[in-house]
């Protein structure tokens, strides 16, 4: 982006923190009202090709919302497109990347769970304009606002990211056992805190190129 810094700019003087993340490759937003829902693997490239881990995540979004007519597919004027968008009526509602070492995988997934989604495309629509500063580059989607919804909105019912995340939940524990104290304990472990240091330095220097 040829006016990165103008762009992050106006980012900051809407009240955003910016963060450049380790999966994805274009700009989303979380605030109260978006979900992020994350499925660790400890499984081999061979057993989840990429399509396949995409969909277990679809398989289990379609679970927690039966009663919405959920698709995937690219909706490319949304923010950060992609072939696994999830989308209702042509809307999308939420957008997933991967992250893959050699024996384990990780599915992350936002969902648009309730809040202003409009406000949040013009944000990003905005963002690009002026950090796109008059130039057209096809690797920066041209936003359309009307072309992303909330579940809420979908619904027509009031939903929060709370109730979602219990249903989440729900859901997982129809298909096994929902474990709520190992990892606690764990994350409090000499070796995951020496991980967990060496990972947080990577996510500084990570955010350092954001401002050169």
């Amino acid at each position: 982006l040829p006016r990165l810094t103008a762009g992050l700019a106006d980012l900051h003087a809407a009240g955003y923190q910016v963060m450049l993340r380790n999966s994805g490759g274009l700009a989303v937003v979380a605030d109260p009202g978006v979900l992020n829902v994350s499925l660790f693997l400890p499984a081999t490239r061979e057993r989840y090709p990429i399509t396949a881990a995409y969909q277990l995540m679809v398989d289990y979004v379609q679970a927690v919302w039966p009663q919405l007519n959920i698709t995937t597919g690219e909706i490319t004027r949304s923010y950060c497109p992609g072939d696994y968008d999830l989308s209702i009526a042509g809307r999308k509602i939420a957008g997933m990347s991967q992250r893959r070492t050699a024996e384990a995988l990780v599915i992350m997934l936002y969902v648009s769970v309730d809040g202003d989604q409009m406000a949040r495309s013009q944000l990003i629509q905005r963002f690009y304009q002026v950090s796109l500063a008059g130039h057209h580059d096809a690797r920066f989607p041209d936003v359309d606002p009307q072309v992303m919804t909330t579940v809420a909105d979908a619904l027509a019912a009031p939903t929060d990211t709370t109730a979602t995340q219990a249903r989440f939940i729900a859901i997982l524990a129809q298909h096994g056992t929902v474990d709520t104290t190992s990892l606690p304990l764990v994350t409090e472990e000499p070796e995951f805190q020496a991980h967990l240091n060496q990972a947080y330095q990577q996510m500084q220097r990570r955010q350092q190129r954001l401002h050169h």
